[in-house]
Order: structure tokens, then C-alpha cells, then sequence
């Protein structure tokens, strides 16, 4: 009997020191922090805090709320739980998703937290929380002039173009100038007092000439070179006069063996009895006789 008695006192001091080392309800205390109740428009944001003071006690993650869309008003945005000296600390945000037509009254969802000591398990809660929601604009406008309807959009300002048009303009002078300066080249026209070019004339002329060669054509074309010479010379200008023509004109001195052999040519073409044949070999070289001419006075000038 006397052995029973100590056994039972055993168990009893055992577990009076278990209950007096475990946790106890009256050790869990919540601390709130809310956000504003009201002043809130659509996409602003309202953060909550909930400080658990709760020393041995572990938060149950799985019964934490979760984020996403608690209401037509309402998405829970972010659920951060962190651990602090004497319990835990539960980060929340909720955005408003939504605009009403006046001032309404909503209300932030109430917690419920899960904390575990050992095998044990309490559950705590956080109330609903009110705020309110206004609208981005009245639903109705002062009835004053010129404020009932919409009013179109205001139009942008001018750009300053004046640094594109100076550029265009200069881009057009530039492109001028080199026309005129490749016209002046290729048809032979005159700048500061020039003369005129008789053999970039007489070279349009046979180039106008159609390709395939006769006899009318090729003496079309030396008539075309003749009238050139003539020109550059201030005269009629024959074969035995080419010496001083070269020597008048020293610029055309290194076409000299050429122009002998156009004379010739042509003397052959007008005064020859039986005419002279005619093929591509003839027509083309009187075609760059005046070629040649012309780039040299083209040169000179």
C-alpha cells in the first residue's frame, strides 16, 4: 500500500512540473496594426500588421490566408509571416481592384491564425476591419457651361520645322548645283563667259544617229564633226590647214594623228568616185574622234 501512495505521488509532481513548463494560453497576445479606414481609390493599396506575441508557440504556414481575390473590391496581394523575439510578425496587403459610383463602405477579411506548441494547437483570429472606397469621379458633374459634355482633346503643339526645312532647302540647292554642273558637262553649256563646245555639240549629234550605219548617215555624221571644226577654227576649216589649226588650238595637239585621219576619211567619203564602204568600223571611229574632241574642250575650259 505504502509502495502504490509513492507511485501516485510520482506521477503527480511529474505532471505538475509538465504543466508548469508548458506553455499556457494567457503567454498569446495579438497586437494589430490596421491601415487607414478611408481615403482609398481603385489600385491603391492597404497594408495590415499583426504582431502574435506568443513565445514557444510555432505558426502553422498551411493556415495562413493565401493571395489572390477576396471579394469584388478586394485582392489579398501579399502574406509575409517572419519570426520575431518573443513570437511572429504577419505582413498583409490588399489591393483595390475595383472603382464604385459613390463612397462605399467595405471591409478588410478577418484572420484566422493557427499557432502549435508541442501537440497542442490554439487558434486565434483578427476581426474585419472597415474602410472605405471612393469613386475616381462624381457620377454626376456640376451642371455649369462647358462642363456636361466631354471636350475633344486638346491638340499637340507645332513641332519647330525650321531646322528640317533649312536642310531640305540646302539638300536642294546641293542637288541643284550638281545638275547644273553635270548638264554643263554633258550638253557643253556655257558658265562665266565660257565659249560654247562645238564638239560636245557635233558628239550628241552622232550619238542621236541611228546605230545602223549607210552611207547617208556616215556622211551625216563627218558633216556634224565638220561643222565643229569649222566653228572651233572661226572658219572653214580644210586638211591642209590642220598645222595651224593645232597651232591656234594647242589643246587639241595630242588628237592630231586622229583628226589628220578623219580628213582623210572625209575626203574619201565626198569626193572618191565610187564612194568609200561604209560598215561600224567607219561610223564608230568618227563617233569617238568626237568624243575625244570633246572631252579635251571640256578640259580646257
Amino acid at each position: 500500500m505504502a509502495r502504490e501512495t509513492v507511485r501516485t505521488a510520482l506521477a503527480l509532481a511529474h505532471l505538475l512540473l509538465a504543466l508548469g513548463a508548458a506553455p499556457t494560453l494567457a503567454d498569446i497576445r495579438l497586437e494589430v496594426i490596421q491601415p487607414r479606414p478611408f481615403g482609398y481609390v481603385v489600385g491603391d493599396i492597404a497594408r495590415q500588421q499583426v504582431l502574435v506575441h506568443a513565445p514557444g508557440h510555432a505558426l502553422v504556414a498551411d493556415a495562413l490566408p493565401k493571395p489572390g481575390r477576396v471579394s469584388a473590391w478586394l485582392e489579398r496581394t501579399r502574406v509575409d509571416a517572419a519570426r520575431t523575439a518573443d513570437g511572429w510578425r504577419l505582413d498583409l496587403e490588399y489591393q483595390f481592384v475595383n472603382a464604385p459610383r459613390e463612397i462605399r463602405t467595405l471591409s478588410l477579411p478577418g484572420v484566422s491564425l493557427v499557432l502549435r506548441a508541442g501537440a497542442a494547437t490554439v487558434a486565434e483570429s483578427v476581426d474585419e476591419w472597415p474602410v472605405t472606397l471612393a469613386p475616381l469621379t462624381p457620377e454626376n458633374v456640376l451642371a455649369r457651361a462647358g462642363l456636361e459634355e466631354t471636350r475633344p482633346d486638346t491638340p499637340p503643339p507645332p513641332g519647330d520645322m525650321t531646322w528640317i526645312e533649312r536642310r531640305l532647302a540646302a539638300y536642294a540647292l546641293a542637288a541643284g548645283l550638281i545638275a547644273a554642273l553635270w548638264a554643263s558637262a554633258r550638253f557643253g553649256w556655257s558658265w562665266r563667259g565660257r565659249r560654247p563646245r562645238p564638239f560636245a555639240r557635233a558628239a550628241r549629234e552622232l550619238h542621236a544617229l541611228a546605230a545602223t550605219p549607210d552611207a547617208e548617215r556616215y556622211r551625216a555624221a563627218l558633216r556634224a564633226l565638220h561643222r565643229a571644226f569649222d566653228s572651233t577654227a572661226g572658219g572653214t576649216l580644210f586638211a591642209p590647214g590642220i598645222a595651224d589649226f593645232v597651232a591656234a588650238h594647242p589643246r587639241f595637239a595630242p588628237a592630231r594623228v586622229e583628226v589628220e585621219a578623219f580628213f582623210e576619211l572625209s575626203q574619201r567619203a565626198f569626193f572618191a568616185r565610187a564612194g568609200a564602204p561604209v560598215g561600224d568600223a567607219e561610223l564608230a571611229s568618227v563617233r569617238l574622234l568626237a568624243a575625244r574632241l570633246a572631252d579635251i574642250e571640256r578640259e580646257a575650259d
